[in-house]
């Protein structure tokens, strides 16, 4: 599946070891502007695209699903008149 902003794919090389086997390269392409907002959003918090990335990676083993609601853009919809 191909996506505008995103196109991520895994390389095979030689493998690292870690505490839960072998680790492979997971490459990912995006648009330079969301790459340089994402870096100076995640250098304030004190964290790497790749430990973001770990996170997000072990929460979906962990939950079984994304850990947060992905759907269609909802249209802007005018308030209710008071």
């Amino acid at each position: 599946m191909r996506h505008s902003c995103a196109n991520m794919e895994t390389k095979r090389t030689k493998h690292r070891q870690s505490r839960h086997g072998k680790t492979v390269i997971v490459r990912l392409r995006v648009e330079s502007q969301i790459k340089q907002e994402v870096e100076e959003i995640l250098d304030k918090l004190g964290l790497t695209p790749t430990q973001v990335i770990k996170i997000l990676f072990a929460q979906i083993v962990a939950r079984k699903e994304v850990p947060f609601k992905i759907g269609l853009p909802v249209p802007n919809k005018k308030p209710p008149p008071r």
